[in-house]
Parts: structure tokens; C-alpha cells; sequence
């Protein structure tokens, strides 16, 4: 949700420039999951939830994105 795109404390100014600017459509959101091949990385749950919590966030906000995705590259 940050690496290359945006963190929990920027998302309401995100969502009020998407107001702004109605022409522009989210059509996915996505999250990359850090040290998920570390079998007791307990930080993945938090990552999860906070991924889940942003994405109704955007729901709420009336945008309908078209795709969802969380995954790793271990």
C-alpha cells in the first residue's frame, strides 16, 4: 500500500482529490505483502487488516475498482 503507491495517512486527501477530479476512475488497488516467507512474521495479519480497512475506505467513497490484490514475490 506504499512502496509505490499510498499509506494510510494519505488516503482521505487521495479520496478527496478523486472528488475533485471525477474523470478519474480507481480501477484496482493493490499491496505487496514484506517478509511473508518468514513463518512467524506476525506483521502480515496487520498488513492484511490494513489493506482490507483501506479498500472499504475506498468503497465507501462510491469508487468501484474492478480488480483487488495482495500477494509477495518470496
Amino acid at each position: 500500500m506504499n512502496r509505490e503507491g499510498l499509506d494510510e495517512s494519505q488516503l482521505q486527501d487521495f479520496l478527496d482529490l478523486l472528488e475533485k477530479n471525477p474523470q478519474v476512475h480507481v480501477t484496482g488497488v493493490m499491496s505487496h505483502l514484506h517478509s511473508a516467507d518468514e513463518v512467524y512474521y506476525d506483521q502480515m495479519d496487520t498488513q492484511i487488516q490494513q489493506f482490507k480497512k483501506m479498500y472499504m475506505e475506498i468503497i465507501n467513497h462510491g469508487h468501484t475498482p474492478l480488480r483487488r490484490h495482495i500477494g509477495n514475490t518470496a
